[in-house]
């Protein structure tokens, strides 16, 4: 009786964690570069919306589960945290 041929197993993926040191570095960048180069109030309405399209994202998601709702998710989070880091860095700038 012939053996069995072994199926291929992909290995799984490492785990990863999204808060590491650079993607922090990162934020902070995009977050000076938004504040410094808006105005208070731009950055108070890109912080409304980025709120409205992380809701979006979160909606969707719910909506129809999968790979692309969630990099839409992650994304709409990552902008509302540089958004949110921008206006904290531009409140502590204003007078």
């Amino acid at each position: 009786m012939p053996k069995r041929r072994q199926q291929y197993r992909r290995p799984p993926r490492p785990f990863v964690t999204s808060n590491s040191g650079a993607s922090q570095e990162m934020l902070e960048l995009a977050a000076v570069r938004i504040a410094s180069s808006q105005t208070l109030e731009e950055v108070q309405l890109l912080v409304r919306q980025s709120k409205d399209l992380c809701e979006a994202a979160d909606q969707f998601a719910m909506d129809s589960p999968g790979p692309e709702a969630l990099g839409r998710f992650r994304e709409a989070q990552l902008r509302l945290a540089e958004a949110e880091r921008a206006l904290h860095l531009a409140e502590q700038g204003s007078p």
